[in-house]
């Protein structure tokens, strides 16, 4: 029995570690941040051949849509939680500890995609663990009709999506 605590103690303390998205290799950083200067990614649509713009940057992100995700994802009664998302290069806090007195936004963008039918948001959720997520939101004119969350095992879920939809009518 006490080694059933022990193991669940460990497992629980495991899983606090905050956790922060790190660039592996200096090459890949310096290839994100000449890519990320620019804010679109115009080769990703060259190859696929898609109706979407490919942003890395979150003043993207519609104003209509955040207000949506706003009032969808409300802050807890301690004031924090609620719809807030970093850019790639923004602190964030992807860990389960709640830092006192800071409000660090527990989301990370990672890429995002923008037609006049859908917005496509690729972003590491942070919490109980970190996890790759990826938001489908239907537009239609300025209104969000529906939304839909998925995780995601890397980049290429995120560009299958967009390049499915771009095959939409």
């Amino acid at each position: 029995m006490k080694r059933l605590f022990f193991i669940l103690f460990i497992f629980g303390f495991y899983s606090c570690i905050d956790f922060t998205y790190k660039q592996q290799d200096p090459q890949k950083q310096s290839n994100l941040n000449e890519t990320n200067k620019n804010k679109i990614d115009t080769s990703s649509q060259n190859i696929l051949n898609i109706k979407y713009l490919i942003y890395y940057d979150k003043k993207y992100i519609p104003s209509f849509v955040t207000k949506y995700l706003t009032e969808k994802y409300k802050p807890r009664r301690n004031g924090f939680g609620g719809w807030n998302i970093a850019n790639p290069d923004e602190k964030v806090n992807l860990g389960c500890v709640i830092i006192e007195g800071e409000n660090i936004p527990t989301r990370k963008l990672i890429a995002l995609a923008v037609n006049k039918n859908y917005c496509v948001l690729y972003y590491l959720q942070g919490g109980g663990g970190v996890f790759a997520d990826i938001m489908i939101i239907k537009l239609n004119d300025d209104l969000v009709i529906k939304d839909s969350v998925f995780q995601a095992e890397n980049r290429d879920d995120f560009m299958k999506i967009v390049k499915k939809l771009s095959l939409l009518r």
